[in-house]
């Protein structure tokens, strides 16, 4: 705790030292933008996001299975990325048009921007991606590289 207020003690000088003038008297602004869907879904987790596009997951209510989801800016540009007779999925990451997570009975996932794009990379699960290697974790806490593929697994 001593170390915690010292450390607090010495950034606060630091800035009232180097800080200029104007930098108190600046207010900061804040946008933001609800991708609340009302009536649709209860609960929206954003998980990743790119300087395009907004993932993670939507439920219906407290009981009801997580839907990974899609958006680019607005509620109602909402994609469901859940592929057909699937129940529980999350997406985690984004980049460049590739979103990742998880599905299952499919392990981690990879998307291009709907359902019908899911590829599976095979037990696992993928928390992030730039764009061209996916990022995760399988059997168990084991870190692993993807790059599109199951086959391309390390």
């Amino acid at each position: 705790m001593r170390i915690m207020n010292q450390l607090r003690l010495s950034c606060a000088l630091f800035v009232a030292i180097f800080a200029p003038a104007d930098t108190w008297a600046q207010t900061i602004e804040w946008q933001w933008t609800s991708l609340y869907r009302p009536g649709r879904s209860e609960f929206n987790v954003i998980n990743g996001v790119t300087d395009r596009v907004q993932v993670g997951y939507v439920r219906g209510n407290a009981d009801s299975e997580p839907i990974a989801s899609l958006w680019r800016g607005t509620a109602d540009s909402w994609t469901d990325l859940r592929p057909p007779n699937q129940f529980t999925s999350f997406a985690y990451g984004a980049g460049g048009d590739q979103q990742v997570g998880e599905v299952s009975n499919v392990g981690a996932a990879l998307w291009r921007g709907s359902a019908e794009s899911l590829v599976s990379l095979g037990p696992g699960v993928a928390y992030g991606t730039d764009g061209f290697t996916q990022v995760g974790v399988a059997n168990g806490l084991h870190a692993v590289l993807w790059q599109g593929s199951q086959e391309s697994k390390v």
